[in-house]
């Protein structure tokens, strides 16, 4: 296997689907796309440990989030 050429898309897939749009999912069985989506909880100390600076310029604000607390409130059990 070429892994370089693979990298830069200049090897031919063996198989390519027909698709009607980017969204669809006809090529995934139903098993899979019959579920419900669950997101998985991060704990939060590992969201307080990312580097916010990465998110600049996004809007999105997360109303699940809750940030550390502050350091004059005590913190709740």
């Amino acid at each position: 296997m070429d892994w370089d050429a693979l990298a830069q898309r200049r090897l031919r897939p063996p198989f390519r689907p027909k698709l009607k749009s980017k969204r669809e999912a006809a090529n995934f069985d139903a098993e899979f796309t019959k579920e419900e989506p669950v997101l998985t909880p991060v704990p939060h100390d590992v969201v307080r440990a990312i580097n916010q600076e990465e998110f600049r310029g996004f809007s999105f604000v997360n109303k699940d989030f809750n940030p550390a607390p502050a350091a004059d409130k005590p913190a709740q059990a």
